[in-house]
């Protein structure tokens, strides 16, 4: 028993003492399970690399490089992110400016341009078919100060109608797009409507001044006239489309007005014929003018509008219409069935079916959205009337000129 409590306090030191025990043991643990004897005692051989400390420096690593690699991703997401970013924003603007540009189109009123175009190219095309010479030149700059010159007038309405709805009470009531004014929901500022229609109304009497130059003060003071009535038209209190005055100033101005100082501009007498056939095309315009009246009649009543078919009901409108369109086709025979008269004036038979539909369409139309329609039919109407007049007189002159080189 002694032995063995020698063996143990040389071998672990004093067991009596916990300490030295304690550190006995910790000694004992870092040693090596065996060992050669040649290569020197225990606590000489070298230790081993800690496995933990190797897995902390791997996981390190590993962690580094997949940072590193998460970094990398991170930023190529990044750039491609504002590449769709930029791709989207690209798109989303073409599209904002498309459809700025779809309004801009719609409070021009391009569909209306026919009835002020017509009335300048049906007299040149009458001139021709008479055998007559006049400018191309100034007949180009007549069609280019009649067309910015209305689309400057249309862009006054729409900026006025504007500003009157927004003024009167029924506006927090009007929900109906069809007669809310375009500009109320539009997102084009109302005051870059009414600068761009002033720029085109310039426009168009700087394109006039040709025509002044060459037709004298009498062309010169008809211009400045139709400019004045394509500001009264809308503009002040006593605006002339609230009034029965501007269904007189549409039959004059949309006929023998630009007929006039077309003719006159290239020098040309105004005969009984060009009169005859520009008040055709004004007695059409005045019944689209008239079926554009039916649409909503209340509604214009309400807002104090005193026009023919305010004052006069709706039956002695569309009677109106009835006679107007018959008057434009009468006119038409008059200047065309003389003997030494422009017999391919009477093309315009053609445009004879849309006339009725329109006159019967307008006539019963009860529903506002059936009205707005006839309204479009109207001008289509038109399109068809005016153009096979002029197609008509445009042959009339081919032939008339075929047959002069070939008997001459």
């Amino acid at each position: 028993m002694e032995e063995t409590a020698d063996a143990g306090r040389a071998g672990y030191g004093n067991v009596s003492d916990p300490m030295a025990s304690e550190a006995a043991l910790d000694i004992q643990s870092r040693q090596p399970l065996w060992h050669d004897e040649a290569a020197g005692p225990l606590d000489d051989v070298a230790e081993p690399p800690d496995a933990y400390e190797s897995y902390e420096a791997y996981n390190e690593t590993d962690s580094t490089d997949a940072y590193n690699e998460t970094d990398s991703t991170d930023a190529y997401d990044e750039t491609d992110s504002m590449d769709a970013y930029d791709e989207q924003m690209g798109q989303t603007a073409a599209v904002r400016s498309r459809g700025a540009l779809a309004t801009w189109l719609q409070l021009a009123r391009p569909l209306t341009l026919p009835l002020s175009l017509f009335a300048v190219l049906a007299p040149l095309a009458l001139l021709y078919a008479q055998g007559e010479q006049f400018s191309w030149l100034l007949a180009l700059c007549a069609f280019v100060a009649v067309g910015l010159a209305h689309m400057g007038a249309n862009l006054l309405d729409e900026y006025l109608e504007y500003v009157r709805s927004s003024t009167s009470w029924l506006h927090a009531f009007d929900h109906d797009p069809a007669t809310r004014p375009l500009l109320a929901d539009a997102a084009i500022h109302p005051l870059d409507v009414l600068r761009a229609s002033v720029v085109l109304l310039v426009m168009g009497a700087l394109a006039g001044v040709p025509l002044a130059l060459v037709g004298g003060p009498v062309v010169a003071g008809l211009g400045l006239l139709g400019l004045l009535i394509s500001f009264l038209y809308s503009a002040t209190s006593i605006a002339f489309k609230r009034l029965p005055l501007g269904d007189l100033a549409a039959l004059l101005t949309l006929g023998p007005g630009i007929a006039l100082v077309t003719v006159l501009a290239q020098r040309k007498p105004f005969t009984l014929s060009l009169l005859l056939l520009s008040l055709a095309l004004g007695c059409f315009a005045l019944a689209v003018t008239e079926i554009a009246r039916l649409r909503d009649p209340r509604g214009d009543a309400a807002n104090g509008y005193h026009t023919l078919v305010t004052l006069l009901g709706e039956r002695a409108a569309r009677t109106l219409c009835g006679l107007a369109l018959l008057a434009a086709f009468a006119l038409v025979f008059v200047v065309a069935l003389p003997t030494d008269g422009p017999h391919g004036a009477l093309l315009v038979i053609v445009a004879l079916p849309a006339a009725l539909l329109t006159f019967v369409g307008a006539t019963h139309a009860a529903h506002p959205f059936t009205r707005r329609q006839m309204f479009h039919e109207a001008l289509w109407a038109y399109v068809q009337f005016a153009g096979s007049l002029t197609l008509g007189l445009l042959l009339t002159g081919a032939i008339l000129q075929i047959a002069t080189l070939y008997f001459s």
